[in-house]
């Protein structure tokens, strides 16, 4: 008698379900050790270009004594003067890409840290002062390209630092489909931070300070108006501490990113107490950006506020990504999918096997 097997289809329908689930989840780890990696922060500061989509851009030159000037520029140049520099490009994707290319305004973030304005916004400061040779530029795969702009400085323009762009943007944004549509578009800046020789120096002011919500929650937060009245960027350490109407007491220090010159923002301090109802005193004071300045302002709260665990009275900090969990994860999804794919081979094996029937069984 011919070996029995199991009938068609069987092999592979049960056990093919979880061998599936290895695979995809092993798959999925995959995807997320490219994630990780794509966000992990150079070894060392300036190195790496910044990615879009298998795009990448940087400065096509940049000064060994600088090494910051690998991921930005930072041109020299005197009221009425002109410099002309180059952005190096390249597509290390598989498709030919098509790149806008414009000038931005450097600005403060709310946080602190530069940030740059979006693509037909109104420029009335440095992003005026790029012109880039080009509006448009296609890159085929694998390809690269150097591309030229122009950086022209008016005669009275005060010495001290001046923050432009250039930004890169996919000509092509890519669209959601779905009941939601959402476009969604990528672009590079490399930031232009023009220095204008002459006297000039970073001064920090404290303008005010008050209570109240970060932002789209119920955490407190002591919101605090800081200027850079000076012409260098600078980045402030700023220390405050609350005295509450039942005497409570408590500081908090932190280390903010460049305020721009002549910017104003009102910075969330988090508060990692929780803030009733009453009356307050805020002490607020910045310093290493100029001389020191402390003011001390009076504020009142009408609603309670909790907590907010991510205030720490240290400077800020990078969280590093747990490439250990990832790669133990990815190594377990690994070892699954081998057990899996072993214990299904063996099962065909066995059921493929001729059969015997002693006397006395029925078939």
């Amino acid at each position: 008698m011919s070996g029995l097997r199991p009938p068609a289809g069987m092999i592979g329908s049960a056990p093919a379900r979880p061998l599936a689930r290895g695979r995809a989840l092993a798959s999925r780890c995959g995807i997320i050790l490219a994630l990780a990696a794509a966000a992990a922060p150079s070894a060392l500061a300036g190195e790496g270009a910044p990615q879009l989509g298998g795009i990448s851009a940087v400065p096509a030159t940049f000064s060994a004594g600088e090494p910051i000037t690998r991921s930005y520029f930072r041109p020299h140049i005197a009221a009425g003067g002109t410099a002309h520099e180059e952005a190096l490009l390249r597509n290390s994707s598989s498709h030919t890409v098509s790149i806008l290319v414009y000038p931005v305004e450097g600005l403060t973030g709310v946080t602190s840290g530069a940030v740059y304005s979006s693509r037909g916004s109104a420029m009335h400061g440095p992003g005026r002062w790029v012109t880039p040779a080009l509006a448009r530029v296609t890159l085929a795969p694998g390809g690269a390209r150097r591309l030229a702009f122009t950086v022209r400085v008016p005669r009275g323009t005060q010495p001290g630092d001046h923050l432009a762009g250039i930004a890169f943007q996919n000509a092509t944004p890519s669209r959601s489909g779905g009941r939601f549509s959402i476009t969604q578009i990528l672009r590079i800046v490399i930031g232009v931070e023009v220095i204008v020789p002459g006297p000039a120096a970073a001064q920090i002011q404290v303008e005010g300070a008050s209570l109240g919500p970060l932002g789209g929650t119920q955490r407190a937060a002591v919101i605090v108006a800081l200027r850079n009245g000076g012409r260098l960027l600078c980045k402030p350490a700023l220390t405050v501490t609350l005295h509450g109407a039942q005497g409570a007491t408590r500081t908090v220090s932190r280390r903010l990113e460049a305020i721009l010159p002549g910017d104003t923002i009102p910075y969330p301090l988090p508060w990692p107490q929780p803030l009733a109802p009453g009356a307050y005193t805020i002490a607020a004071q910045a310093s290493d950006c100029g001389q020191a300045v402390t003011i001390s302002a009076a504020a009142s709260l009408g609603q309670p506020l909790a907590g907010s665990s991510s205030a720490a009275p240290t400077a800020r900090r990078r969280t590093p990504l747990p490439w250990a969990l990832l790669a133990g994860a990815c190594a377990a999804a690994a070892l699954v999918s081998l057990l899996l794919l072993l214990f299904v081979r063996r099962r065909e094996r066995r059921r493929s096997e001729p059969v015997a029937y002693g006397h006395g069984q029925r078939l």
